[in-house]
């Protein structure tokens, strides 16, 4: 379980920044100017390179925080989901409570861990996912449900204190990638920049 605090979150100046359009994987422009940010894709690559599991809650508040202290700012919550995932290799379905942002009615996937995985569904209803996990675990019974019940509302409540503004996660790991994240940022800004003078 990731650490819980009273920090202040770490702020960013997204001031020079210009995001226009977003997707569950990248941030875009529409109109290919040099201002386009790949936040999440920038987290992805520093969790694939430093093999980050287990650090969604810290994830999601860093996207959520990144997003809320930019000018694209409106319609975004910390989301708690039950994602439920294929492993091909061992004919297997799992399932694990997780947290992601929702952004203008879209699921933005902060962790690597679960974005390159294939054949993701992710729930934000029980019945619906106590459906689906019925059909693909024949070992389904009352203890199980209560459990995946149990987690997905400490999830729930973890996602309305990080949108109330409390540092629920490991600070460490959360300014360790935010560091990674603006540097990548600065130098994909400066690159395009230099292109345009030169």
């Amino acid at each position: 379980m990731e650490g819980i605090g009273g920090l202040v979150g770490h702020k960013i100046d997204w001031s020079s920044y210009k995001i226009l359009k977003i997707n569950i994987l990248l941030f875009y422009t529409m109109n290919k100017t040099p201002d386009m940010c790949d936040i999440i894709g920038f987290m992805h690559e520093y969790q694939a390179k430093n093999n980050v599991i287990k650090q969604c809650i810290t994830n999601a508040q860093y996207l959520y925080d990144s997003i809320k202290h930019s000018n694209w700012s409106s319609n975004v919550i910390p989301k708690a989901v039950i994602v439920i995932y294929d492993i091909p290799d061992k004919n297997e379905v799992r399932y694990a409570i997780h947290m992601v942002v929702q952004w203008k009615n879209k699921i933005l996937e902060p962790s690597y861990e679960y974005a390159h995985l294939q054949n993701t569904q992710y729930f934000d209803n029980i019945n619906n996912v106590m459906k689906s996990i019925k059909l693909n675990n024949p070992e389904f019974s009352k203890d199980f449900a209560a459990g995946i019940i149990t987690n997905y509302l400490r999830f729930v409540k973890y996602a309305e204190q990080i949108e109330a503004g409390k540092f629920l996660v490991d600070r460490e790991y959360y300014d360790i990638q935010a560091d990674y994240v603006e540097a990548k940022i600065a130098d994909y800004v400066e690159a395009k920049i230099a292109k345009r003078a030169g």
